[in-house]
């Protein structure tokens, strides 16, 4: 068997598993549509009734929102089986699924299912989608990052009753397939992980409808999976722990105002994710963003407290800083500015009721083309010196002494001396915790505002 019709049977099988991981389907079309265009978090103007004949039809103008409401009724033989229960929503915009007024989960191109929890949400949940179709990204010349997506032309929409051990094959068998295809044809494991996914697809097509609905025998079939990878690597390479992290640009090709709904789908969906899967863990490291959530979407923002307090959501210490060789003025002016950030999560701490115990830190060059990156994790406590590491070479951007801090200690390769404003060379302080300036961060401040004035 050749690569290209290897490689069509998996897309087959997948598809198959797709189709089957639902026991019943419903359509859910009766949704109350309202447009508006959202100005800042918690304003909108131009609202509404969006008039549509149906979903799968939906003409949209890139920069709405939209507003899907309606009262759901779970069915009681679907609840009585005990089987999962969950709403499938493809748009191909932004979403987030508010259940009861409260944010339950992300709905976007990554994720459109939502477990739906009849012992937690109730039978009859009210149900609150806001859906934004984005505006095209800007062009990216420097990173080509930039994806442009059509507007909103259709949406699905239904309830579903999972057949939950199709639904963990499907899982499953798509990320072996995929890291299969990550590794060189010379690599005898990508052979063996095809091998092995063909003994499963043999073993699933050879089953009836019956056994497939009663799932027990698909539940064998994904568990000898799971033995037959285990099987291709051992553990001759070691063991890889794997976090959840999600980076969100606070401003990069879209404004601050979307990033504040993007933390509320993004942590809400890390929320449910947690409910569904116990052994999940996250790691987060942007202290704006629960800024954000705190004051945009507190009862969120209770709940990440807790998975903090349960030792499931990990708060890192880190940042980005861009550097800009040719004109400093326009990137990091000064050694505060590139320190700083790395320690603000130690001011955020005690209102999350946790101790900041591990981060990174990043410097950015940005000179030409080719621009260089270089990444360093840090583990800290608030008594010890950061871990040594060898400098970054930063030419221009002065790095400063440090004044030692409860909550901000710097290792000992960054100390250099500052310049102040008339260019004299001088220690310089940094402490975050206390809001003080030294007197070079000070003289740039002024700096800074004579410039703008």
């Amino acid at each position: 068997m050749n690569a290209n019709d290897l490689s069509e049977r998996l897309r087959r099988f997948l598809r198959e598993l797709s189709e089957a991981q639902w026991l019943e389907r419903a359509g859910v079309h009766d949704w109350a549509i309202d447009r508006a265009t959202y100005v800042l978090p918690g304003q909108y103007e131009e609202i509404g009734p969006y008039e549509s004949e149906g979903l799968a039809a939906f003409p949209s103008k890139q920069g709405t929102t939209y507003f899907f409401r309606k009262r759901l009724e779970l069915p009681g033989d679907w609840v009585a089986s005990g089987a999962k229960i969950g709403l499938v929503f493809e748009s191909g915009g932004e979403g987030l699924l508010r259940v009861n007024g409260a944010s339950y989960q992300g709905l976007d191109r990554n994720h459109t299912f939502a477990t739906l929890d009849a012992a937690r949400i109730g039978t009859a949940p009210e149900l609150e989608i806001e859906l934004y179709d984005p505006i095209p990204e800007p062009v990216d010349p420097l990173n080509r990052q930039a994806v442009i997506q059509p507007p909103i032309s259709a949406i699905r929409s239904e309830l579903v009753l999972a057949n939950a051990p199709v639904q963990r094959l499907l899982y499953a068998a798509t990320v072996v397939r995929d890291a299969a295809v990550l590794l060189p044809e010379t690599d005898f494991r990508k052979a063996r992980l095809m091998e092995a996914l063909l003994r499963a697809m043999d073993a699933y097509v050879s089953l009836s409808e019956g056994d497939i609905r009663a799932g027990a025998a698909v539940a064998g079939i994904e568990a000898r999976l799971e033995a037959d990878v285990r099987a291709v690597g051992g553990n001759a390479e070691g063991v890889q722990h794997m976090v959840g992290q999600s980076h969100i640009d606070i401003a990069w090709l879209w404004p601050v105002r979307e990033t504040v709904r993007k933390t509320s789908r993004t942590f809400s969906t890390v929320d449910a994710l947690m409910r569904e899967y116990p052994e999940f863990r996250y790691a987060q490291s942007q202290p704006l963003l629960f800024e954000f959530l705190k004051n945009n979407d507190p009862e969120l923002y209770g709940r990440v407290k807790s998975r903090i307090a349960e030792g499931r959501w990990e708060l890192v210490g880190g940042h980005v800083c861009r550097a800009r060789f040719e004109h400093p003025e326009r990137g990091i002016a000064h050694a505060a500015d590139a320190v700083r950030p790395a320690f603000l999560p130690g001011r955020i701490r005690t209102r999350l009721g946790h101790r900041v115990a591990a981060g990174y830190v990043r410097l950015l060059r940005v000179p030409a083309p080719d621009s260089e990156a270089r990444r360093r994790p840090l583990f800290h406590d608030n008594q010890a010196e950061l871990e040594r590491y060898e400098r970054v070479p930063v030419r221009s951007v002065p790095l400063g002494r440090h004044r030692r801090h409860a909550d901000a200690i710097l290792p000992e390769p960054w100390h250099q001396r500052a310049h102040d404003a008339e260019g004299h060379s001088r220690p310089l302080a940094i402490v975050p915790a206390k809001g003080r300036l030294s007197r070079a961060d000070a003289a740039v401040r002024a700096r800074r505002r004579g410039a703008a004035a």
